[in-house]
């Protein structure tokens, strides 16, 4: 997947999980930064997310829960 693809994945990503900007501008530099692919988003939890810096409880919580609602998966 090219970079200009997968950066607008996150983009995209982050819009849907209703974290505004700052925040989700941010989060997707750390995605970037972080190398995490659209495939392997499914083996995010909260350890990985606060090892990236994503702290804020109720953006961890958006996250988690917009990958469950999209790929139907169990995230402890």
């Amino acid at each position: 997947m090219c970079i200009f693809c997968i950066l607008e994945y996150w983009k995209e990503f982050f819009e849907r999980t209703e974290i505004e900007d700052p925040d989700a501008s941010k989060y997707v530099e750390i995605f970037l930064s972080c190398h995490v692919k659209p495939d392997t988003v499914t083996e995010l939890n909260r350890e990985y997310l606060t090892a990236m810096d994503i702290t804020v409880v109720g953006d961890q919580m958006a996250i988690l829960k917009y990958v469950k609602e999209v790929n139907n998966v169990y995230i402890p």
